[in-house]
């Protein structure tokens, strides 16, 4: 675009967020307009993009969330589906939303990577313009920066393992992703139990998404 958005009384975070440069303006008003169908806090990525995918706007973090594997990302400004929907594609999706809100589940390779796109859409200037807000399989923030690690007082090593767990991947895979043996990844994985005092995996991922996803 061809001025940068200014600061949304929201609080929503349109001033720091990502600005692109496509053919069409885009007024801050307007984004704040499409934003307030969004829950206030939500920190699921939002786009705002044309009828040809161009993101015109994106939150502050939809560009470092939206990567692959995930079956959607923002690459050289666009919007890239890499996989159909179920049951309709990507394409006809975008061409039938309408003002009420559309949903598509995107599905990445294998169970553990999809991405739920919920959507509007509305003319504006003689423009159609399209509001996504995207729910992911993977976490918002590491357990880091989301406060678990400190909270429950976890070693490094054991939240780069909580990490990889949170994106529902198996010890073998935790072992080969952080370098290290399965034993290491199952004794981590003790002790994290231990110290947030849960005795399964589907009570652990609980508690890590409610600390990274809000």
């Amino acid at each position: 675009m061809n001025q940068e958005l200014k600061s949304s009384k929201s609080g929503e975070g349109i001033g720091t967020a990502t600005r692109y440069r496509p053919a069409k303006d885009v007024a801050a008003d307007l984004v704040e307009h499409f934003l307030h169908r969004a829950a206030k806090g939500d920190p699921s990525p939002k786009i705002l993009i044309d009828e040809e995918c161009n993101v015109l706007w994106c939150s502050a973090d939809a560009e470092r969330l939206l990567q692959p594997p995930l079956p959607l990302s923002i690459r050289g400004g666009r919007l890239i589906a890499s996989s159909a929907g179920r049951g309709r594609s990507w394409t006809s999706f975008i061409d039938e939303l309408g003002e009420d809100n559309g949903r598509l589940l995107l599905t990445g390779p294998g169970v553990t990577t999809w991405v739920l796109v919920t959507g509007c859409a509305e003319r504006h200037e003689g423009h159609r313009l399209i509001f996504l807000k995207c729910a992911m399989s993977w976490p918002f923030r590491d357990v880091t920066s989301s406060g678990l690690s400190e909270d429950f007082g976890l070693t490094r090593s054991e939240s780069a393992v909580l990490n990889e767990f949170a994106r529902l991947k198996k010890p073998a895979q935790i072992a080969e992703e952080l370098e290290i043996s399965v034993s290491t990844v199952r004794s981590h994985l003790k002790q994290i139990h231990a110290k947030m005092a849960v005795n399964s995996g589907v009570q652990l991922l609980r508690i890590t998404r409610a600390y990274c996803d809000t």
